[in-house]
């Protein structure tokens, strides 16, 4: 799979440190914050992350990386989080959809 760097998602997430949280339990400001950083203003993932003050910030980064890249990989790396996949996967939907709403009106996925 090719991500929007050019470069396959995996080797853009393998580096990334691991949620440890899901993204219900992230805040949405800190998600909204750095979605609209990554996904209207360009700027890449490894930038965001030197760019963040601390651990919630770089869990948040993250997170939203996870929205670019396939299910079985995002449910690999979020394999320290203490819900049932089904869980994770329709929530990184969910809340995909509700930044997307907050931010432009609609979801870009319907």
């Amino acid at each position: 799979m090719v991500d929007s760097n050019g470069g396959s998602s995996m080797k853009l997430t393998a580096h990334l440190p691991h949620p440890k949280h899901c993204f219900c339990n992230i805040p949405m400001d800190l998600l909204r914050k750095w979605f609209v950083q990554r996904h209207m203003e360009g700027i890449p993932t490894v930038e965001l992350l030197e760019k963040a003050d601390n651990d919630a910030d770089k869990e948040a980064i993250c997170a939203v990386a996870m929205f670019d890249i396939d299910q079985a990989s995002m449910l690999e790396i979020m394999g320290d989080v203490t819900l049932t996949d089904n869980h994770i996967v329709h929530c990184r939907d969910r809340v995909q959809q509700e930044v997307e709403l907050e931010l432009f009106g609609q979801s870009c996925g319907a």
